[in-house]
């Protein structure tokens, strides 16, 4: 009998376990896309987050939280500050679930059996309140899973840090209240461990919203660059249509300019002419979203004196989604385009861009020009921008990006160059 609580009761553990490690990768990517190395994380959070907590105990509480953030950083990738959310808001919940279960089950062994309870009864009170953990962090499971979407990860360093802000109280009230509170009255504790819970469930659905700020103003961005793009298109349209109402003049012009031997005159006039009819929106592949951001980019680039060259190969759209597509172009372009601009010397100012798919394989390479000094800090790329928190999430947007798809992104620069390469 021994034996079966045990098996029973290590599953329950391990489940539990399993459990927090899915929530985890909720928040924060996992660094490593090994199975066996998932399980490591997993044994891990099994030594890290099963502690029993007591009242006036403080062992139990740091315990856990002094291993789960070497956990985070050894098995999660990203920002210290989506580390740093996601143990403010997970570890304050794993210690209210862990004390609520735990009193409750030494309430009822003292006073709904008075204490007088059979070592196998006891051993099945323990045991029935131990595996509740894994149907109560079920169910946060599946709401950290609706309310915490992928998105979130594109959210700027303000927004994670004012996460963390409101984690931050229920983080440290649950270490205090757990250590204030005495053995008889432990129940007045309860309801803060329930406010923690709610707290936590409330930052994880503030995530919906934050991440739906993200989304929106990514997809204004998109419908922007694709409005200019057909607004172009029509300019040109009726720059055609005009001329061509007036081509019998305009032919009139020119044959009268040759008749009377002025050559230069008119091979001018029909220069002229021929810059009056060349439209503006290009087409650069069949897919629109590309189209209208390169056609915005390349505008954006003439105008600060780059030269800007695209070498499109896209013969039909990309499985892609359209935000994702246009926050790739449309973020590594504005970060060349940034960095040619602060070249003194516009003829140094260059742009080259590559891209194509074939065969199920999508490739893309930007190379600019610069002169400004890269920021390297711990392996990330920083903005040299005064304000760092606003900015500085493009080409974390762009590695999000190519993470979505499984794909591969190298980054290299000189003293006068740098380069984005892209495989997909």
């Amino acid at each position: 009998m021994n034996l079966i609580f045990l098996l029973v009761d290590d599953i329950s553990l391990l489940a539990y376990s399993a459990l927090i490690f899915l929530i985890l990768r909720e928040f924060v990517p996992l660094r490593f896309q090994n199975r066996i190395l998932w399980g490591i994380e997993i044994l891990c959070l099994l030594v890290t987050c099963n502690a029993i907590v007591y009242p006036e105990e403080i062992t139990g509480t740091v315990g856990s939280l002094l291993g789960l953030v070497p956990i985070l950083i050894i098995f999660h990738k990203g920002e210290w500050f989506m580390k740093a959310t996601a143990a403010l808001i997970v570890y304050p919940s794993m210690m209210a679930v862990a004390f609520l279960l735990q009193d409750i089950g030494q309430k009822i062994w003292e006073y709904g059996f008075d204490m007088q309870m059979s070592h196998q009864g006891e051993n099945i009170l323990y045991l029935i309140f131990r595996a509740l953990k894994v149907p109560v962090w079920y169910v946060i499971y599946r709401y950290v899973k609706i309310w915490v979407p992928r998105a979130i990860r594109l959210l700027t360093r303000r927004m994670w840090l004012l996460l963390s802000l409101i984690s931050l109280a229920s983080f440290i009230g649950i270490i205090i209240i757990i250590y204030k509170c005495g053995y008889d009255d432990s129940y007045l504790a309860w309801p803060a461990c329930i406010a923690t819970l709610i707290t936590s469930m409330g930052c994880c659905y503030i995530c919906t919203y934050m991440a739906k700020i993200v989304r929106s103003e990514m997809e204004l961005e998109t419908m922007q660059y694709q409005k200019s793009y057909y607004q172009e298109i029509e300019k040109s349209q009726q720059t055609v249509r005009r001329m061509r109402h007036d081509m019998k003049n305009h032919l009139g012009v020119a044959a009268m300019l040759l008749r009377d031997g002025k050559y230069e005159k008119a091979e001018e006039y029909l220069h002229g002419l021929n810059q009056e009819f060349a439209v503006q929106a290009k087409s650069y592949c069949p897919d629109p979203v590309v189209n209208a951001v390169l056609n915005a980019k390349m505008q954006k680039a003439q105008s600060e004196g780059i030269a800007c060259e695209y070498q499109v190969d896209l013969q039909e759209a990309l499985p892609m989604d359209d935000i994702d597509l246009c926050s790739l172009f449309a973020n590594t372009l504005d970060n060349a385009i940034e960095a040619c601009v602060k070249i003194r010397d516009a003829k140094e100012r260059r742009i080259l861009l590559k891209a194509r798919w074939a065969k199920g394989h999508f490739s893309y390479e930007i190379e600019n020009t610069k002169k400004n000094s890269v920021i390297e800090k711990q392996g990330n790329l920083e903005t040299d921008k005064e304000d760092r928190a606003a900015h500085g999430i493009g080409l974390r947007s762009v590695r999000q990006i190519v993470q979505k798809y499984a794909g591969e992104i190298k980054i290299d620069y000189t003293d006068d160059s740098f380069r984005v390469t892209v495989l997909m």
